[in-house]
Order: structure tokens, then C-alpha cells, then sequence
């Protein structure tokens, strides 16, 4: 059975012909991109789906250590990025 190369799916004037032709020819190059892709993927998806709220009790307690005073965490916690931090407005 022939293998087909990346070239053999991509026509000569494409933009992406020479990169295609390096990772047909690199196949190391290949595989760390792909590996580092599907890492990326991952801690993405862990940051998307992951139940900040089991940090409360810890985060609130490390709070009042450091302070000295009783807290508490009302409402759920959560990730965002981007640039700055961000609080919600209130209304009123």
C-alpha cells in the first residue's frame, strides 16, 4: 500500500504547500506539534470544565489564616481570561 504524503493533497500554489512538505519530511517535527497540540487541547478543556467550588473551604481557610479574621466564600468561583480582572457590576 503507497503512502500519500501531505504534497500529494495539496496543490503546488497553495500557501501551505511548504509547510505541509516539511511536516511529510520531519516526522518528529510531526509528532511534538501534535503532542503539544493535544496538550494545549487538554488544560484548556480542564479549564473549561473543572469544578473550581472544591477550592472554597481551603481558599477560605488560608484567608482567615493569613488575616486573622473569620471568611467566608458566598457564590460560585470560576475562570476567565483575558486581559484584567474582572468584577461583576452591581446595579443599583
Amino acid at each position: 500500500m503507497e503512502r500519500l504524503s501531505y504534497s500529494a493533497l495539496t496543490t503546488p500554489d497553495s500557501s501551505f504547500a511548504h509547510v505541509a512538505d516539511y511536516f511529510a519530511t520531519h516526522r518528529k517535527t510531526r509528532w511534538v506539534g501534535l503532542g503539544l497540540g493535544a496538550l494545549v487541547l487538554l488544560i484548556v478543556l480542564f479549564l473549561a470544565f473543572f469544578d473550581w467550588n472544591y477550592f472554597k473551604p481551603t481558599l477560605a481557610r488560608m484567608i482567615s489564616e493569613k488575616t486573622g479574621r473569620p471568611t467566608t466564600i458566598a457564590g460560585n468561583l470560576g475562570f476567565t481570561s483575558g486581559p484584567g480582572t474582572r468584577a461583576p457590576r452591581s446595579t443599583g
